[in-house]
């Protein structure tokens, strides 16, 4: 089960004043209780490293070994793992009952904090045996903040074949609990696309971000309300599956001795994406009878918007550096509309990150809508909000 450091904490108080233990250490937990509650991370670390040092100060104590681990823990998630060793080390040799904490997570935090004094190795890969180790020992804040560190060290290195091996590791890890860690397994599970696809382009790649898309779509109509980052995930999962697939359209992936894809065929690869995309119609947030514009401006007594395109002037033209690298990429943007003039850009989602999202917007704020039927202010409205337009930068071959 995924545990939260004030929920263990607060359980352990309650032994603790049921014992008759000192109050002195009573008010030490206390106090990290209420850090981890609704302290700043400096104030979460102050809290751990006093927890810290009065479970090793009160080696006697049942419960200084769970003590010790709850600070090492939450060291590692706010203070880089700072004076963690010591705490692992402790809480290795105490007995801590295994319903309160899996002896696996006791080894990921030696672990896990060998490996951020020393990244990579021996002690990398003793962080990898003891994360498979604990693969079915259920997510801590813990294991959620090792799986996530492990494959972004690799990201940082560029090496994506250990990136998508480790990516994929942890989505894994993450899935069963995504209805309340879900952005921690999206990110996961994205980067373990991205790294594949970086490592060795294969058309199943975009396959996947389309499969990943409908499981983002399924979470979204299972949840009351859809939070902030799952809005921006779908978003951007939509725009790293046209930025692949535009490779692909392309030309990418072949060589003159043939295509070296393991997926669909290019030629074929629409066709499987729209059959995946097809299902997210199994998903609707809000299930609902759809109605027609022209119902819905008669209901508001609005006039309808006037029919037409955007005068894409001045074109869109790709940056230079991007260029000059052959990058391929992608842009979701929302627009609104005023007096027919572009008025607003919200970028959704651009990728590669920060590398076409600014040519994007400022090229946008410049078009016009053009009217190709009606009259403007007498028999259609020039104002229009929530235009979602997709941008695809691709190198022609």
């Amino acid at each position: 089960m995924l545990r939260t450091i004030a929920i263990s904490v607060v359980t352990v108080a309650g032994a603790l004043s049921a014992a008759g233990q000192a109050n002195d250490v009573n008010d030490v937990i206390s106090a990290y209780n209420d850090a981890a509650a609704t302290g700043s991370a400096a104030e979460r670390s102050a809290a751990a490293r006093a927890l810290g040092a009065a479970a090793m100060a009160n080696p006697d104590r049942d419960d200084a070994g769970l003590l010790a681990y709850e600070a090492g823990q939450s060291l590692c998630v706010y203070d880089a793992c700072d004076g963690t060793p010591q705490l692992a080390a402790f809480a290795a040799t105490a007995d801590i009952p295994a319903n309160a904490v899996p002896p696996a997570h006791i080894a990921i935090l030696g672990a896990y904090a060998d490996w951020k004094a020393s990244p990579g190795g021996q002690s990398r890969d003793a962080l990898d045996a003891a994360l498979q180790a604990g693969v079915d020992s259920g997510v801590s804040l813990l294991t959620l903040t090792a799986y996530q560190a492990r494959y972004l060290h690799d990201f940082e290195r560029s090496d994506y074949r250990e990136a998508e091996i480790n990516a994929r590791q942890a989505a894994e890890h993450f899935a069963p609990f995504k209805d309340m860690i879900g952005k921690n397994w999206s990110d996961a599970a994205i980067a373990g696309i991205i790294a594949g696809f970086n490592r060795n382009p294969d058309t199943q790649d975009v396959v996947e971000m389309a499969e990943h898309r409908v499981a983002l779509a399924k979470l979204s109509s299972e949840m009351s309300e859809t939070p902030d980052w799952l809005d921006r995930h779908r978003h951007l999962a939509h725009a790293w599956q046209l930025a692949m697939h535009a490779y692909y359209r392309s030309g990418g992936g072949r060589r003159q001795t043939g295509s070296r894809l393991q997926g669909p065929d290019p030629e074929e690869l629409e066709t499987v994406v729209n059959s995946i995309l097809r299902k997210m119609r199994d998903y609707p947030k809000i299930r609902t009878r759809v109605v027609s514009a022209e119902e819905y401006n008669a209901r508001e007594g609005k006039l309808p918007f006037c029919s037409g395109e955007f005068d894409m002037t001045p074109q869109l033209r790709y940056p230079m550096r991007a260029s000059q690298r052959g990058m391929y990429g992608a842009v979701l943007a929302r627009i609104n509309v005023k007096d027919l003039q572009v008025s607003d850009v919200e970028i959704l989602a651009a990728v590669p990150h920060s590398t076409f999202e600014d040519r994007a917007r400022e090229t946008i704020m410049k078009w016009r809508w053009e009217v190709s039927s009606g009259t403007p202010g007498e028999t259609c409205r020039t104002d229009h909000s929530n235009i979602f337009i997709p941008l695809v930068f691709a190198m022609e071959s």
